[in-house]
């Protein structure tokens, strides 16, 4: 027989619910990362796809955080997220074994967190236990939930895919892309031409993707990597080079962000365009921009690949003017605009609003703390401080 609640174990439910909803983003992502350390699921894990599934993690969390919150209250119908993860996990190959391993994982993570929780109470032993008792049996009750609506949604999305051509196609241009000879007749997209490439993510897939190809002359080929990304080739004849500023025109709404690659050629040339797509849209998490283009990002892709890297190369080169403070914040746009205007102090000057002597003061001052002149290392600063500013530092 369950023993009544009392009030000190109504705080300590309390106290312990708000520390698990603090920690959301923190738990999604230990979901994940503990799911892929096995070795079978981690040949599933791949770059493009964490995105998504860090989403759906943190949503499915959240509700279930939620649901405690609310008091112990469990779902009767399936939640949005779980028939998201199901269709995701089809989309991208990954088994049912895995998906509802996949839940015990994440209810294991979340009990632990419980527990920790609950463990940093000062609450007396009985209450202590009452509270851990009734976080499991909860906890596994909604797994044992999630997990049945998990299954029976998994069939329907796989049941569905297996009708759909997009399926085929997408797995195609994933052989593709991994490097393997397949037959792409299929896709109707020539391998051999010009390509650019087009991630884009969000809200308005489809339409974004649409608005992109609608006044493509060439040849184009839209494939759906998850349920919130499309992959989109854009063929272009030999000797022909899209024009830039239509690109930077194209109106990408709210809640939608698109990712363009550079220009490369032949089947070689369309894994590239990918990889350079993708790498615009990691910029472009640091970013939050709509429209990332790899051309104008391609060097803050590479010093971004290792954020650890890049965090000792802003701290080496900028030294005391990667401090926060108004005074360190002032240095740093004078030398941005300086280095914008072609190291012209009076063309700053007018940018800033400012006197010349003040840009030479400034420099100056910029100067005693590197230790060395500006005009020494001035693409390491610049390097430098695109990357502070990529990183909210």
């Amino acid at each position: 027989m369950q023993k009544p609640e009392t009030s000190a174990f109504q705080q300590g439910f309390a106290e312990a619910a708000v520390h698990l909803t603090g920690k959301l983003d923190a738990l999604a992502e230990a979901w994940v990362e503990r799911m892929v350390e096995d070795p079978e699921v981690s040949l599933w894990d791949r770059v493009e796809d964490r995105p998504a599934a860090l989403a759906n993690a943190r949503r499915d969390i959240g509700r279930e955080v939620a649901a405690l919150q609310a008091g112990f209250e469990l779902p009767s119908t399936c939640p949005p997220e779980i028939v998201d993860s199901a269709r995701l996990a089809v989309m991208t190959g990954f088994p049912l074994w895995g998906a509802l391993k996949a839940y015990r994982v994440g209810n294991l993570v979340q009990w632990e967190a419980w527990e920790q929780a609950v463990s940093s109470l000062s609450v007396d032993e009985d209450t202590r236990r009452q509270l851990l008792r009734r976080g499991a049996r909860f906890m596994f009750d909604y797994a044992d939930r999630a997990s049945t609506w998990m299954e029976r949604e998994y069939t329907r999305a796989r049941h569905r895919a297996t009708r759909r051509a997009e399926q085929r196609r997408l797995q195609v241009v994933r052989d593709i892309l991994d490097g393997a000879s397949v037959d792409a007749s299929a896709l109707g997209y020539d391998l051999d031409q010009q390509h650019l490439c087009a991630v884009v993510w969000g809200e308005s897939v489809e339409e974004t993707a649409e608005e992109l190809i609608a006044p493509w002359e060439g040849q184009a080929l839209t494939v759906s990597a998850d349920t919130s990304t499309s992959w989109v080739w854009l063929g272009c004849p030999s000797g022909r080079r899209p024009d830039p500023p239509s690109l930077r025109a194209l109106d990408v709404p709210a809640g939608t962000y698109l990712a363009l690659s550079d220009l490369a050629t032949g089947i070689g040339g369309f894994r590239r365009a990918h990889r350079e797509a993708q790498q615009a849209r990691a910029v472009a998490g640091y970013s939050h921009g709509r429209l990332t283009l790899y051309r104008d990002v391609a060097v803050d892709a590479l010093a971004l690949a290792d954020e650890s890297q890049a965090r000792a190369f802003i701290e080496r080169e900028l030294g005391p003017l990667a401090s926060p403070g108004r005074r360190a914040s002032l240095l740093r746009t004078t030398l941005r605009v300086y280095f914008d205007c072609a190291q012209r102090a009076s063309t700053a000057a007018r940018q800033l609003g400012v006197h010349e002597r003040t840009i030479a003061n400034r420099l100056r001052a910029v100067e005693d703390q590197l230790g060395h002149g500006v005009h020494q290392r001035h693409l390491e600063i610049e390097t430098a401080l695109r990357l502070h500013r990529l990183l909210g530092l």
